[in-house]
């Protein structure tokens, strides 16, 4: 269970570990942090509608990957701010 509060540093953080670790492909790192930092910047319902999806996308990612946990610690964080 994440002991951490979800914040936008905190999402960047578990992507970057797993950049560091290939837990996921650079491709896919790449397609997840355009969407978190847009829906950073963006107003609270833009932000929802670009996280929850990408939320989804993330927890299917994690079974293919070699860092699951943490894909579904960056999943859950994910989801959090999007207000769910």
């Amino acid at each position: 269970v994440n002991e951490w509060s979800p914040t936008f540093a905190l999402a960047r953080a578990y992507t970057d570990q797993l950049e560091r670790s290939a837990g996921l492909g650079m491709a896919r790192i790449g397609a997840f942090r355009a969407p978190l930092s847009q829906a950073e910047n963006g107003s609270a319902a833009a932000r929802a509608g670009t996280l929850r999806p990408l939320a989804e996308d993330l927890e299917a990612a994690a079974s293919g990957s070699s860092d699951a946990a943490k894909v579904r610690m960056l999943a859950e964080t994910v989801r959090a701010l999007s207000g769910r």
